[in-house]
């Protein structure tokens, strides 16, 4: 089911994208995880909605900010890592693309662009603290096309310690671990904060209402298509035993396996509703409806087709 505001923490987007809202926390959050200098950025975006058309697949990104330099970065908060993430990736970046130029402008008006994923875990199990992506030319590895775009995956699960001690401080961190310097310390600090904001707990509460009410409206649902799936069920299997006790027999256990199917038939259905709504990845809808991730990508697919 979904936390509760008080146990939400740095991994969780809703609180990821408030702490965000600091300028100085998320300038050194990007250049702890990308290794770079940033001397300033401009007031993040948060949760910033791009749908291009009204029939187009849209996208809600966590947090989008552009720096002094007219790069785009956004940054992505995954407390539980999918499978299609490099094929999301892709998406976010054509529709950052598609965000920035107007029809008739010139390519050369697109800004440099990264995508940033933040996962608690190893997507590449490979070992590796941070996987980063740009585009080379096959036949010369040491030839990259220099079209702006870069890919990021972040693996907080790293457990060496050959690298930057503020990069593990972070990952650390972001893993579950308590703070161990200064950043992390203010980044703590910056939740227990959030946590304390009246208006973000109400608005917290107004987008977990939304999402109970889509569950139980769907839960209800299924459960009458259930209920008459079972009595089907139940009157063919008396009908086939032929004797009153077989009918009232099939009929309680028609009515279990309708129930039951119902019920899972409910939750797919939810999962679906939630798929197209856009606005939710396939790790928060794991858990509100409690459909598996590998059956979730099945039904993204159907919903996709």
């Amino acid at each position: 089911m979904i936390k509760s505001f008080e146990s939400l923490s740095i991994v969780d987007d809703f609180m990821f994208s408030k702490v965000m809202r600091d300028l100085e926390l998320c300038k050194t959050m990007i250049e702890r995880l990308l290794g770079i200098k940033v001397e300033r950025i401009e007031p993040p975006e948060y949760q910033k909605t791009i749908k291009l058309t009204r029939e187009s697949k849209g996208v809600r990104l966590d947090v989008y900010v552009r720096d002094n330099k007219a790069t785009m970065y956004d940054l992505e908060m995954q407390a539980y890592t999918e499978k299609y993430l490099p094929q999301r990736s892709r998406y976010y970046q054509d529709m950052m693309d598609m965000d920035q130029i107007d029809a008739g402008d010139s390519y050369r008006n697109l800004r440099k662009n990264i995508v940033i994923f933040i996962c608690r875990d190893d997507l590449f199990r490979r070992g590796l603290p941070i996987y980063t992506f740009v585009n080379r030319c096959r036949e010369d590895q040491e030839l990259e096309l220099n079209d702006g775009t870069m890919k990021v995956f972040v693996n907080a699960s790293y457990v060496g310690t050959d690298i930057n001690p503020q990069l593990k401080s972070l990952l650390d961190y972001i893993a579950g671990s308590v703070p161990t310097d200064e950043y992390t310390e203010r980044l703590d600090e910056a939740v227990n904060s959030a946590k304390t904001n009246e208006e973000w707990r109400l608005e917290y509460m107004t987008y977990e209402t939304r999402l109970m009410d889509r569950f139980e409206d769907g839960l209800e649902q299924g459960r009458e298509e259930g209920r008459e799936e079972g009595r089907e069920e139940g009157l063919e299997q008396g009908r086939v035993q032929g004797l009153e006790q077989g009918r009232m027999q099939g009929l309680e256990q028609g009515l279990k396996q309708g129930r039951e199917q119902g019920l899972e038939q409910s939750r797919e259905e939810i999962a679906k509703n939630l798929l197209k709504d856009r606005e939710l990845s396939i790790e928060k809808i794991a858990v509100i409806t409690g459909v598996d991730s590998e059956t979730l990508e099945r039904l993204r697919e159907e919903v996709d087709q």
